[in-house]
């Protein structure tokens, strides 16, 4: 199996982002939209606190080491809570 396989085979672990954004989009909802609330930490070290709204029933935040991981986990997080609140 090559690397490329493994991508496309799994492309929403591996690119949440994405998969949130088609996620809206087939849904007619705004596209995600990400908001830098916080950075904080010291400065060899900082933490990034990313916000991601699609409409005022659906946000989350989440942190990281950098603004794209903390951005790609509440991106993560947004949709995994909007695809429970499909299975009720």
């Amino acid at each position: 199996v090559c690397s490329s396989d493994l991508t496309t085979s799994n492309d929403s672990e591996m690119n949440p982002k994405s998969a949130l954004q088609e996620w809206a989009m087939a849904r007619k909802l705004p596209l995600p939209a990400y908001e830098l609330l916080e950075v904080s930490g010291p400065d060899h070290a900082p933490v990034f606190s990313i916000e991601v709204v699609l409409s005022d029933s659906y946000k989350t935040r989440a942190t990281g080491s950098s603004k794209k991981e903390a951005e790609r986990l509440a991106a993560r997080a947004l949709l995994q809570m909007v695809q429970k609140k499909e299975s009720l």
